[in-house]
């Protein structure tokens, strides 16, 4: 006997699961994981002929779902996607026909490291030492997936809620961060777009249903400067860091065919950045740089299901011509309705 292929969300509700008693209500399921800067977001859509969600089934301010996404007899992409704890922040109600939205985001709406402003500073400490405090103030776990930074001279937090510090922090030196299931996530992007590809699409197979891409003909940045304080003299003083390989000498990041060419320093893009010493200002340059030429095409890809498709997680395209390549998935909206689809937002990844 041959089981039936079947996608289903499994939804805890305050410790309880409802996922029976939600079933001939439910009209779809949306799950985003985002890479970093923004919470994650769950959104279920639901008949309310019964009128239960206005009555005996109000939600409270700051209750909590658990979401899972199960792909059962599904082959190649099939499995269980824990999507995490989310609390509800937005209940919609419209008609007729009544129906009600239940919308949560993975950051606690009343969490202090996202509302209360500080100002502190750390002393030859590492980002990952830094993220460590951050999550400790605010009673979470640090999930630090990257090799640790060198210690940093000095970094100053000012007047800024911790979430939004430490999001600044890891954006200048091209690592992303995510808060979800009471844990503070912090990883490099590049080390990530570096990984081995889970999957391959080519065009034109059935898992393709729909996809789009934009090329930047112009992206590439030959050179990034940062100015700092030199400590010793108290005046000025710039760091330069170039692309060791220009991308568009690289056939696999050089969709257009441009070639590579050499550059002055007037080509040179100045960042309005602080920075306290010269290893820390060639940190953010080369952050900076790594954000400016690591992508020549971006866009979305819309598949059939795949619980492996998550943000962080890399994919290759194959035949789409000069566009082939892996690409780093950025967002990824899971969907369940009629049928179990992903929208994936990519961007070209280096090789």
């Amino acid at each position: 006997m041959t089981l039936a292929r079947r996608a289903w969300a499994e939804v805890v509700y305050q410790g309880k699961d409802i996922s029976a008693d939600l079933q001939p209500y439910l009209l779809g399921v949306s799950y985003t994981d985002n890479q970093g800067g923004k919470a994650d977001e769950v959104s279920i859509d639901l008949q309310d002929r019964d009128a239960l969600w206005r009555g005996d089934w109000l939600p409270g301010q700051g209750d909590t779902l658990q979401v899972r996404i199960h792909a059962d007899e599904w082959g190649e992409g099939g499995g269980t996607l824990l999507c995490g704890t989310f609390t509800l922040d937005k209940l919609g109600l419209a008609g007729p026909p009544s129906t009600v939205k239940l919308s949560g985001v993975s950051v606690p709406t009343g969490l202090a490291a996202r509302k209360t402003k500080r100002s502190r500073a750390w002393e030859n400490a590492s980002l990952q030492t830094i993220a460590g405090d951050v999550a400790a103030s605010a009673r979470m776990t640090l999930v630090f997936d990257a090799t640790d930074t060198p210690p940093l001279d000095r970094v100053d937090q000012r007047s800024e809620t911790d979430l939004a510090f430490l999001a600044r922090l890891c954006g200048e030196r091209h690592y992303a961060l995510k808060v979800t299931d009471n844990q503070l996530v912090v990883w490099s992007i590049a080390d990530y777009a570096a990984r081995p590809e889970f999957t391959a699409y080519t065009l034109g197979e059935s898992r393709v249903l729909s996809w789009s891409l934009d090329v930047k003909a112009y992206l590439y940045t030959p050179k990034v400067k940062v100015v700092y304080q030199d400590p010793w003299w108290g005046v000025p003083q710039q760091s330069t860091v170039e692309a060791a390989e220009a991308l568009r000498g690289n056939a696999e990041d050089d969709p257009l065919g441009m070639e590579k060419q050499s550059f002055d320093d007037a080509a040179a893009e100045v960042i309005r950045q602080r920075a306290r010493s010269k290893a820390e200002a060639e940190a953010k340059a080369k952050a900076a740089l790594l954000a400016r030429t690591e992508h020549s095409a971006e866009g979305s890809l819309t598949v059939v299901g795949d619980v492996r498709l998550v943000a962080g997680n890399t994919i290759r395209l194959a035949g789409w011509n000069k566009l082939d390549g892996k690409y780093l998935v950025e967002k990824a909206e899971h969907s369940l309705g009629r049928g179990y689809t992903v929208r994936a937002s990519i961007k070209r990844a280096t090789p």
